[in-house]
């Protein structure tokens, strides 16, 4: 029960390839409220890890590792920040959203990260004016406290189903 020792003992099986054990930790200290934890199994959920032996691997489920990746970047960890980024900017288990992308990495910016700078600086290339300034007023806001509501895809994994194919006439 003791979420330091949690922890502890999760980076342990990670740093020797045991993924899935040191989730089951990670997962454990996450549940009573661990901020390390919650960002450490998020990590491991949104983009998955291998395992030796095979089965300690961990296979994403991106929608779950949002959720846990979210409950530590709204509680201030930094390497959650940027996974919120990343997961914006590529859609994973939530819509493509720039804006709060850059807003997330200005967080990151603003505290002195310097990847995280030109990570946003690269970002702004691909973004207008207007969305650089309602990225920015953002991260004031989110400064405050007052956090971008998490809309995860219900159904990210689902299949795309073919429904016909349209050709040039007479083919």
């Amino acid at each position: 029960g003791d979420v330091v020792a949690q922890v502890k003992l999760a980076d342990a099986y990670l740093s020797h390839n045991q993924s899935s054990d040191a989730l089951n930790w990670y997962e454990a200290a996450a549940k009573q409220k661990s901020i390390e934890g919650e960002y450490q199994a998020g990590n491991l959920l949104l983009f998955g890890r291998f395992g030796i032996p095979k089965d300690q691997s961990v296979s994403a489920k991106p929608a779950e590792g949002l959720k846990w990746t979210y409950l530590a970047a709204t509680n201030g960890h930094q390497g959650a920040w940027r996974n919120m980024a990343k997961a914006l900017q590529n859609g994973t288990s939530c819509a493509t959203n720039l804006v709060d992308a850059y807003s997330w990495l200005a967080l990151l910016a603003d505290a002195g990260d310097i990847v995280g700078r030109v990570e946003m600086n690269n970002l702004a290339l691909k973004l207008s004016s207007e969305d650089i300034l309602r990225g920015k007023s953002l991260a004031q806001e989110m400064k405050l406290g007052h956090w971008p509501q998490l809309q995860i895809n219900k159904n990210p994994e689902a299949p795309l189903v073919l429904k016909g194919v349209l050709g040039p006439e007479g083919n």
